[in-house]
């Protein structure tokens, strides 16, 4: 959508286009394939050198923006959870079972809470007799919806103002949650305190890869979204071992969110006082593509007209178009949107509810299958799934601008497919 806004304007929606998206991709040849890579890097050096102290403060935010994300949810699992002290029973003496009488109405108790004498409940955790993943793990869900929206609001706003607003904007947004976990009196406000992290870090954390996108240009696209999530979540893997080490189980509604304060009011400093705009960058490469004025560029890059294959033409704004093609008319990016949801549900699963299922007791009817782990544990655990998916970040990206990315984007899938049913056997 890019390359067609700026050098043409129009789109032209047909199915030899998407046959043409979907063409295997030829033969590797080993002598190009090195050549080519040995290009790409130079390239990518010579685009560094363009902007060394910008670029290398979007990986700065990058890791405060990933630090965020971690420091705000490792704690809630342990933040809502079930009583340790109170629990219901379904089977008593007979003598107890008995139907009795009270107000003219008759009932027959079919169920009974268990009190455990001399046992003393964790401090500020909110507890439920019966716990419910559905309503524990609900902060997944708040967080999940809103940033799936804000997304592609987040690309409407750098377009129209600017990359280092927006994340400004991404950090503001951001003050009320940590205030609300700590001044939360039930669990829904601590749960509902996410829907500020998914504005948060779909403004902020979108916001950087366009800023590293801008400053590598489009040939080093793959490498600039690598080295952005390779930062992003090689950071998020290290911080979930800070994070257990300074939560305090009894407490989990203190240290970390003291944290995410002073992540915060760095985040706003930075991008407020020494974050520039990147967007400039973007237009000049785009002019030097089309062989346009900047100034034409960024009169003409917010409007696409769309042809049909009918043959009749509607005129939208770029997101509105960006939008149609992308969510209902190419089946290959269509697709790619899928693959995001799935690597997406596998994030949620192994952060969200493979951390929640580790720190309870696992039970299959009555018998206690494995104990409840430690923080450290669930961290580690945890670990094995962020390292492996932030170090192969930038690997991948730049592998998928050398020789396309049908093959990794394959690959992964696989790989994730296969994880998930070693994890069900």
């Amino acid at each position: 959508l890019k390359c067609f806004a700026c050098e043409a304007t129009s789109l032209t929606f047909s199915l030899v286009l998407d046959k043409h998206l979907r063409l295997p991709p030829p033969p590797l040849n080993m002598a190009a394939f090195n050549r080519d890579f040995s290009d790409g890097l130079q390239n990518f050096l010579t685009q560094f050198r363009k902007h060394p102290a910008q670029f290398l403060l979007a990986v700065l935010l990058t890791v405060l923006c990933g630090a965020c994300l971690k420091f705000q949810t490792f704690p809630m699992p342990w933040i809502a959870g079930e009583s340790k002290c109170v629990k219901e029973v379904t089977s008593v003496d007979s003598a107890h079972a008995e139907p009795f009488t009270f107000g003219g109405n008759t009932y027959h108790p079919t169920a009974w809470l268990e009190y455990k004498p001399d046992c003393t409940e964790k401090a500020k955790v909110f507890l439920f007799v019966t716990e419910s993943f559905t309503i524990t793990t609900a902060y997944l869900v708040f967080f999940g919806f809103t940033k799936a929206i804000f997304n592609f609001v987040t690309g409407v706003c750098c377009d129209r103002f600017g990359r280092k607003w927006t994340l400004t904007a991404g950090w503001v947004l951001a003050i009320p949650m940590p205030f609300m976990v700590l001044a939360a009196t039930n669990w829904w406000t601590a749960a509902v305190s996410n829907l500020f992290l998914g504005m948060q870090q779909a403004l902020v954390w979108s916001a950087t890869i366009f800023i590293m996108v801008d400053y590598l240009g489009q040939k080093n696209s793959g490498v600039a979204v690598g080295i952005n999530e390779t930062t992003g979540y090689t950071t998020i893997a290290i911080v979930t071992q800070i994070a257990a080490a300074i939560m305090d189980e009894e407490h989990p509604r203190e240290t970390c969110y003291y944290v995410v304060i002073a992540i915060i009011a760095a985040g706003i400093l930075l991008g407020a006082f020494v974050l520039k705009d990147s967007k400039s960058s973007a237009l000049k490469e785009e002019a030097s593509i089309s062989g346009r004025s900047e100034e034409a560029t960024a009169l003409t890059s917010n409007q696409a007209t769309l042809t049909w294959p009918s043959g009749r033409s509607s005129s939208f704004s770029l997101a509105k178009s960006a939008f149609v093609y992308t969510s209902f008319v190419n089946r290959s990016l269509m697709v790619i949107c899928f693959a995001g949801l799935m690597i997406n549900f596998i994030s949620g699963f192994a952060w969200g509810l493979f951390a929640k299922w580790m720190k309870n007791d696992y039970v299959v009817d009555g018998e206690i299958k494995f104990e409840e782990l430690s923080k450290t544990v669930v961290a580690n655990i945890t670990l094995c799934y962020g390292i492996p998916k932030g170090v192969l970040q930038w690997i991948c990206g730049f592998i998928g601008d050398r020789v396309g990315r049908r093959a990794v984007i394959t690959i992964g899938l696989s790989t994730c497919a296969l994880g998930l049913l070693v994890i069900a056997i």
